[in-house]
């Protein structure tokens, strides 16, 4: 934009103005160009040779209107260099809207150290990763930590014996169907073999084997349980925490954009004001050229006016 505002100063066109006397430039030059590339340096003649006389078909320019030549044709650069400094300042100007208008809010808070972009909120950003069991776990101590892992080592292995197709009970299963059928034969006939099934320990003990290992098992996860219900509410609580956290954040975020935008779009307007209302110099070197553009400009604005009436 600063490279720009060579065309600009506080007295000079506007764009409408400047866009008039670009065209009546082109209108004035194209003349001038008519004037130089029409005229002739000899005069040219035809006629019968049976006839003495002839007849010209073109005539020849005199000294003075040849010596005038270097001189529209200075006019002609001159008007295109007038043309070109003002086209290229109405670009500028255009350009310089443009930019204004696509400023993005980034640009702006570097260009403006009042204003500081905001931080984007993510979600993925660590200080909203809420704790996991293992980081609970990490937590606990010594003792806690390692009571954590014995009854999860207690529970799986007692489990695997009381559970319904766990070994003890698959063997409890089988020696209540033997004290019910204590005898089993197998095979037909002369082969036919007899299995005989005598109980080696009291039905009593058995019953207490097996019920004191489900006591033994139900107090064990319990107790295990208890310490994952700890270690999950730890968790849901920090999640919710890290969950206000980030709401919090993203409204600080939005807030600060809103601001934001009210101030980007304030300066938009003032900008584009101070832009439109900035008028085109006339450089020193095209002063005469545009006096005699803008005079032939005022000419042509009367006789438009006396045509009309």
């Amino acid at each position: 934009m600063k490279k720009d505002s060579v065309f600009f100063d506080g007295e000079g066109l506007t764009s409408t103005s400047a866009n008039h006397i670009a065209n009546m430039a082109k209108e004035w030059y194209q003349m001038l160009e008519r004037e130089v590339k029409d005229i002739h340096l000899e005069e040219q003649s035809v006629g019968l040779l049976s006839e003495e006389s002839s007849r010209v078909l073109q005539h020849g320019v005199d000294k003075k209107t040849m010596e005038e030549i270097p001189s529209k044709v200075r006019l002609i650069a001159e008007a295109k260099s007038l043309i070109a400094w003002l086209r290229e300042a109405i670009k500028a100007r255009e350009a310089m809207l443009k930019e204004v208008k696509e400023k993005t809010m980034e640009t702006f808070c570097e260009e403006h150290e009042e204003y500081t972009m905001p931080k984007r909120v993510d979600a993925k950003d660590v200080k909203y990763k809420s704790l996991t069991i293992d980081d609970v776990v990490g937590e606990m101590s010594v003792k806690e930590r390692n009571r954590y892992y014995e009854l999860e080592a207690y529970c799986a292995e007692i489990g695997k014996y009381i559970h319904p197709d766990g070994a003890f009970a698959r063997m409890r299963e089988e020696y209540m169907d033997h004290l019910r059928h204590p005898h089993e034969a197998k095979g037909t006939g002369r082969d036919m073999l007899i299995y005989t099934y005598s109980p080696t320990v009291a039905k009593e003990d058995v019953e207490r084997v097996f019920f004191e290992m489900q006591r033994e098992y139900r107090e064990l996860q319990s107790e295990l349980n208890g310490m994952k219900h700890r270690i999950e509410s730890a968790v849901s609580a920090d999640e919710l925490k890290k969950r206000a956290l980030l709401n919090k954040d993203n409204e600080s975020y939005r807030s600060e954009i809103e601001q934001l935008t009210g101030a980007l779009e304030a300066w938009r307007l003032e900008e584009s004001k101070r832009v439109s209302d900035m008028k085109i110099v006339i450089p020193k070197s095209l002063e005469n050229v545009y006096r005699k553009i803008s005079d032939l400009s005022k000419q042509k604005t009367k006789s438009d006016k006396k045509k009309d009436k």
